[in-house]
């Protein structure tokens, strides 16, 4: 089913919007990398090592294709009998949150949906059906006629082969090599599957349960890709279906707004060609806080292999770990953390078991493999020189999260330049918002935001701005530039 009109000229509107972040972002691409930010020419790297960060950056252009977009509109369509369902046979109160007010109910009547992706076509079967992984084309559009004729809602959406962006494979380091079944090479596919194991994914099998609205889509978009993989790669057995199972059982409802919560899972040969992929490479479902050790483990070994310090910076040190753990990271941002344009953060997963501190979630663990900084309400603040090295992972209108993690880490501003009475004070950013100067540099700066009425905060022998007040003196006609936009300006010119 076509989205109506408004929806679709939204799509197209965001695509064009992703599009030109993308080519924004790839100019700013070659200016770093000339800067030796990224890994360049000028940088010392070898050539291969230059030519897979360029394939992957080309390959980072925004997912608009017609895959992505009917799994969007099949998930739009799907929350939306999930919220038809409470209203018309109503459900059973389980949980309220009361800062929120957010409600959660148990559906009285569940609903299902079956989508099988068949070569370059997408069957929708909005019911609970059973599907044989060796139909035909031909023997599923005659199945989905006789799921109209029979009352059931049934759609054909002619699709593209755009997940084949995230077949790139990637050389891996000796040391993650040992965690990943001794491969030395691995597809960008499978680190984005990881990132979701470690977010929202179960993990005693595969499934994953989705709140975000978008996030249904994504998710179901990287494991068709690594099924395919699987099929195409590993077994060489390219035409045989993938189905998944839909399904809704709750629906949170603030006010008179519902959004339902779906489960999505694998069955018949996608779940075995998912699960041929995990035991290639050497993955292994079982239970939680196992998974999650194990997921924290390899990050942390690809961390490690990915960056070194140089002088009082950290550079790129190898360019595969850094692409790989790059997509693990963004994963795990867009299915669990928060995004700021100058911050991220990630929420530990709960765990069964006590930790030794009486903790139950992994946070610790967790912010060692991200050599981060663990905060309260298990939230993990990622350092900020991150936001300078993290490769961004495609964006697409399907989850307008991918667009904020894009945008976010192709227009981080490093630094900020403010210019008053004809000086000029560099502010560098030191996590958490704030850009720092020393007292002494700025005594014009601070009296001058005192007359304003602005209130500059002093922390010991350092005059701190957030991004926020930054953006005010901008407002009251002071001259304020952050790095990103000077970039930009230099790329210009």
């Amino acid at each position: 089913m076509p989205l109506p009109s408004q929806h679709a000229a939204t799509w197209s509107e965001q695509c064009q919007r992703q599009l030109e972040a993308y080519r924004r972002y790839v100019e700013l691409a070659k200016f770093r990398s000339e800067k030796c930010h990224f890994s360049g020419p000028n940088c010392g790297y070898a050539d291969a090592d230059i030519r897979l960060m360029w394939q992957y950056i080309e390959n980072t252009a925004p997912l608009c294709g017609k895959l992505i977009k009917a799994l969007a509109e099949v998930e739009e369509r799907f929350r939306q009998m999930g919220v038809e369902s409470l209203e018309k046979h109503g459900g059973v109160e389980e949980k309220t949150k009361a800062r929120t007010e957010i409600v959660l109910w148990r559906l009285k009547k569940p609903v299902y949906a079956t989508a099988v992706l068949r070569r370059n076509r997408l069957y929708v079967f909005y019911d609970d059906v059973s599907i044989d992984n060796r139909l035909r084309d031909e023997v599923l559009e005659e199945l989905a006629s006789e799921a109209v004729q029979a009352g059931i809602v049934a759609e054909t959406y002619y699709v593209d082969e755009e997940y084949k962006r995230l077949l790139l494979e990637v050389s891996l380091p000796k040391t993650v090599s040992r965690l990943l079944g001794g491969r030395d090479r691995a597809p960008v596919t499978l680190f984005r599957n990881l990132g979701w194991l470690l977010s929202d994914d179960w993990r005693r099998q595969f499934g994953h349960t989705a709140g975000n609205f978008g996030q249904v889509a994504v998710r179901l978009f990287d494991w068709m890709a690594l099924a395919r993989y699987a099929a195409d790669v590993l077994m060489k057995t390219p035409d045989e279906p993938l189905t998944f199972k839909l399904t809704i059982r709750q629906v949170a409802k603030p006010s008179a707004v519902g959004n339902s919560l779906v489960d999505i899972r694998p069955i018949g040969t996608a779940n075995k060609l998912i699960n041929v992929a995990y035991e290639h490479f050497g993955i292994v479902l079982g239970k939680t806080d196992e998974v999650l050790m194990r997921g924290y483990t390899l990050l942390k070994a690809l961390r490690e292999e990915a960056f070194r310090r140089k002088g009082r910076m950290y550079v790129v040190n190898d360019v595969g770990a850094w692409i790989a753990f790059s997509n693990v990271v963004d994963m795990l941002v867009i299915g669990d953390g928060y995004i700021t344009p100058v911050e991220l953060r990630v929420v530990a997963k709960a765990t069964p078991r006590e930790t030794l501190q009486g903790e139950t979630t992994l946070m610790r663990e967790l912010a060692k493999a991200l050599g981060a900084t663990a905060g309260g309400g298990g939230k993990i603040r990622l350092r900020e020189w991150y936001m300078r090295l993290l490769l961004p992972t495609p964006p697409t209108p399907a989850f307008d999260k991918t667009g904020q993690l894009y945008e976010a880490l192709t227009n981080y501003p490093v630094a900020a330049k403010v210019e008053i009475g004809g000086n000029t004070y560099l502010f560098y950013h030191n996590g958490g918002g704030e850009y720092v100067i020393g007292v002494g540099k700025a005594t014009e700066l601070y009296e001058i935001a005192n007359k304003i009425g602005l209130k500059i905060r002093l922390k010991k022998n350092l005059l701190v701005l957030t991004h926020k007040r930054l953006e005010e003196l901008r407002r009251h006609g002071i001259q304020v530039q952050f790095l990103n936009e000077i970039e930009k300006e230099s790329i210009k010119s």
